[in-house]
C-alpha cells in the first residue's frame, strides 16, 4: 500500500515539474489560481514577522517565495509557514504546490512600513543652542511627521514634510545634560503608526572647553617652548602666546586633536617670559581661552666659589603653589613664597660645571625654564661648543666641537630623549665618530649625550642630540622634531632624487609635508630631510625613503585554508592604496566574499561552510596616491 502511495506522489511530481516547464513566458504565476492561504497580518511597522496557513486541501507538496517577483516562471520556493521581514517595503507571496488537481498557484501581498530612527546631526554650541540637523533620505520620506521632544519641558516640536530640515532649540540651563527624543510618525489610521524612538544626549560644548587647558610649559634651551594639554576631537583649538604679560597676543598654530597632545613654538627666547594660552572654537564658531600660564627664565653668575641664582616672579598669585630649583636635574631647593626669586648655591666646586633650571608648581599646571649652564669661579672652556648627529647610511655619525687638544669625549646613547642612556664609546682627543652597533635609524630616532673632559674637569652631559626619523603615510612625510644640535634648528629642506636622476631640494616649512607629483614625474623617489642650524654650520640628515608613484599590488596564485598557520587566508599584498575594494567570485560569478579593509582576506569559508575546492576569481579595484582609480582581476586555486 505504502508502494502505491510513493509511486502515485512521484507521478504527481513527475507532472507537476512537466506542467512547470510548460507554462507559457506571459503573466508571471499569481494569476494562474488555484491555491490558497490566509495571513494572520498584511501590514506592520519593520521588523515583521507574518504567519500563514494554506487552505488547500490535501496537497502532495506545497512551498512558498516571501518574496516574488510577480514574473519568474519558475522561482525557488521554501516549505515554511511564516517569515520575518526585516528591511521596509512592498512584498509578494508566492504559494506553488500539487494537489490530485494538479498544479497550484496564490499570492498575497505584505506592506512593511519603516520604522529606523530618523538620520540627524546634532551640534550643541554655547549659551546652551543645540542645532538638530535631519537628513533628507528613505528614511525620512518615508514618515508622515517627525516628533521632537528637547528633554527640557517644553512642549514637543513636530517637523513635517516640506518643512526646513534645521531644527534649533536653545537651554536655559546648561549645567544638566538633557536628552532629546526623536521618532517618526505615521497617519494615525496607519496600521503602522510610528518608528523606534532616538535618545540624544546633549552635551554642551561650552562646559568641554573649559576643560581644555595647559598641563605643562617647558622652555628648551634653543628658544623652542613645548606646551601640553588635553585636547577634544574635532574641536580647533588655538595656541596664542604674549611677550607684554597678555595685553597682546600673537596667533600660533591650531589642532583638532583629541587626547593628551605636546606640541611646540618655536624661535622664542630663552631668557624672556611669555604669557600662553589656548582658544578652542566650538562647532557653532564661538571661542573660549584657557587659563594663561607664563614661561620662567633663570639666570646664573659665578664668583667666589658659589653660583648666584635669579628668575622671573610668577605674576598670579592664585594659580602659584611653589618654585622648584633643579642642578644637573636634580631638585636642590623648594620655595613656597611668590616673591622668593634668587639663591646663592654653595654646594659647588670651583671649576665644576653646573647646569640650572627653575620649575613654577601652579594649580594644574607647571612651567619650566630652559637650562642655563655655567662654570663655577672657572675661566676657559665652557666645554663642548657645538655637536650634532646626522643619519649616515645605516649608521649615525656624531661630531662635536670641543676646545683643547686633549680631552676626552663620551658618548651616551638612547632611543628617546627621555629613556636610559648607556655609554657607547670614549673617544680620545676625537670629534667625531660613526654609530653603526645595533641600531636602526630608519625605524627610530635616537639620541645622544655628550660628557667633555679636559684638565681633570669632568662637563656634564649635553641635552639629547637626536636624529630626525623620516616617516611616511601613503603620500605625506612626516618627521621628528628633536634638536640634532646643540643650536636651534633655522631651516629644514626635503632632498627629492628621482630614479632618472633627477635632484631637488624643497624648502619645507611645515610638518607634515606632501610632494607634488603627477604622471610625468618619475617612477621612483628618495626622500630625505635636511636640517640646518640657526648659524648655518651645521646640518643634519634624516633616514631616506624610497617612494613608488604608483601602487604595487601582488595576488597569490593559490592558498589552503586547512588550520596549518600557513597560508590560511588569501589577500592583495598592495601599498600607497587611499581606498580599497576586494572582492571574490566562484567559478558561477556569484560573491563569495567581499571587504573594504585591507587587512581583512578570504579564509575560504561561504557562510560557515568550507569553499569548494577549485578555481576562484577574485577583483581588487584602488585608488592610489595619485587619485589614479585601478583595477586588477584575476584567479586563484583554492587547496587544502
Amino acid at each position: 500500500m505504502r508502494i502505491m502511495k510513493l509511486k502515485t506522489h512521484l507521478l504527481l511530481l513527475i507532472g507537476f515539474l512537466l506542467l512547470l516547464s510548460n507554462v507559457s513566458h506571459g503573466q508571471g504565476l499569481c494569476y494562474r489560481g488555484g491555491g490558497g492561504f490566509t495571513l494572520d497580518k498584511n501590514e506592520g511597522c519593520a521588523p515583521l514577522t507574518v504567519t500563514w496557513e494554506s487552505t488547500v486541501p490535501n496537497p502532495v507538496l506545497v512551498g512558498y517565495n516571501i518574496s516574488y517577483d510577480g514574473r519568474s516562471l519558475n522561482p525557488s520556493t521554501q516549505n515554511i509557514s511564516s517569515f520575518r521581514y526585516v528591511n521596509p517595503g512592498e512584498f509578494t507571496i508566492l504559494q506553488q504546490g500539487a494537489s490530485s488537481n494538479g498544479a497550484f498557484f496564490h499570492c498575497e501581498k505584505v506592506t512593511v512600513s519603516e520604522s529606523r530612527g530618523v538620520n540627524h546631526l546634532l551640534t550643541a554650541c554655547g549659551a546652551g543652542k543645540v542645532n538638530l540637523l535631519l537628513t533628507q533620505d528613505v528614511i525620512l520620506n518615508a514618515y508622515e511627521r517627525v516628533e521632537i521632544n528637547w528633554g527640557d519641558g517644553s512642549a514637543p516640536e513636530y517637523w513635517i514634510k516640506g518643512d526646513n530640515l534645521n531644527r534649533e532649540h536653545t537651554y536655559t540651563n546648561t549645567t544638566t545634560r538633557p536628552i532629546i527624543k526623536v521618532r517618526g510618525l505615521y497617519n494615525e489610521s496607519a496600521v503602522c503608526k510610528e518608528g523606534v524612538t532616538l535618545e540624544l544626549p546633549v552635551i554642551f560644548q561650552q562646559t568641554e572647553l573649559t576643560g581644555i587647558q595647559i598641563s605643562t610649559l617647558d622652555m628648551s634651551s634653543g628658544g623652542s617652548l613645548s606646551f601640553t594639554y588635553k585636547g577634544i576631537d574635532a574641536i580647533r583649538t588655538q595656541v596664542q602666546y604674549s611677550v607684554d604679560g597678555g595685553a597682546n597676543f600673537n596667533n600660533g598654530e591650531s589642532w583638532s586633536l583629541g587626547g593628551i597632545n605636546t606640541f611646540s613654538i618655536r624661535s622664542l627666547s630663552k631668557d624672556k617670559p611669555y604669557t600662553v594660552r589656548l582658544l578652542s572654537m566650538d562647532n557653532c564658531g564661538e571661542s573660549l581661552p584657557s587659563k594663561e600660564i607664563t614661561t620662567m627664565a633663570i639666570k646664573a653668575e659665578s664668583s667666589g666659589g658659589t653660583v648666584k641664582l635669579s628668575w622671573n616672579k610668577y605674576p598670579v598669585a592664585a594659580d602659584f603653589r611653589n618654585y622648584e630649583l633643579y642642578r644637573n636635574g636634580n631638585l636642590i631647593e623648594t620655595f613656597g613664597d611668590i616673591d622668593e626669586v634668587s639663591f646663592t648655591d654653595t654646594d659647588v666646586d670651583c671649576g665644576d660645571f653646573e647646569v640650572y633650571s627653575v620649575k613654577a608648581i601652579l594649580v594644574g599646571a607647571s612651567s619650566q625654564s630652559a637650562e642655563e649652564a655655567i662654570r663655577v669661579n672657572n675661566s676657559g672652556s665652557l666645554g663642548l661648543e657645538k655637536a650634532s648627529v646626522s643619519v649616515s647610511g645605516n649608521g649615525v655619525l656624531i661630531m662635536a666641537e670641543a676646545s683643547g687638544k686633549s680631552y676626552d669625549l663620551t658618548i651616551e646613547r638612547a632611543e628617546s630623549k627621555d629613556g636610559l642612556f648607556r655609554r657607547i664609546m670614549i673617544l680620545n682627543s676625537q670629534n667625531e665618530y660613526l654609530d653603526n652597533n645595533n641600531i636602526q635609524p630608519s625605524e627610530k630616532s635616537y639620541c645622544y649625550k655628550l660628557s667633555y673632559s679636559s684638565c681633570g674637569q669632568q662637563y656634564p652631559a649635553t641635552p639629547p642630540l637626536c636624529t630626525i626619523l623620516l616617516e611616511k603615510k601613503h603620500s605625506t612625510f612626516t618627521w621628528s622634531d628633536h634638536l640634532p644640535f646643540l643650536v636651534p634648528i633655522e631651516s629644514y629642506t626635503m632632498l627629492q632624487t628621482g630614479s632618472s636622476g633627477s635632484a631637488q631640494e624643497v624648502a619645507v616649512d611645515q610638518n607634515p609635508y606632501t610632494p607634488k607629483l603627477n604622471s610625468d614625474s618619475d617612477p621612483e623617489y628618495t626622500f630625505q630631510i635636511k636640517a640646518v642650524s640657526d648659524d648655518g654650520k651645521l646640518e643634519s640628515l634624516s633616514n631616506a625613503i624610497t617612494f613608488k608613484r604608483s601602487a604595487d599590488v601582488f595576488f597569490p596564485t593559490a592558498f589552503s585554508p586547512n588550520g596549518d598557520f600557513k597560508n590560511d587566508d588569501i589577500k592583495p599584498i598592495a601599498t600607497e592604496l587611499a581606498s580599497y575594494n576586494f572582492t571574490i567570485y566562484n567559478r558561477w560569478g556569484c560573491v563569495v566574499f567581499h571587504t573594504d579593509n585591507q587587512a581583512l582576506g578570504w579564509d575560504g569559508m561561504v557562510k560557515n561552510q568550507l569553499a569548494e575546492l577549485g578555481w576562484y576569481l577574485y577583483k581588487v579595484s584602488f585608488v592610489d596616491d595619485l587619485n589614479q582609480k585601478v583595477e586588477k582581476r584575476g584567479t586563484f586555486m583554492l587547496l587544502r
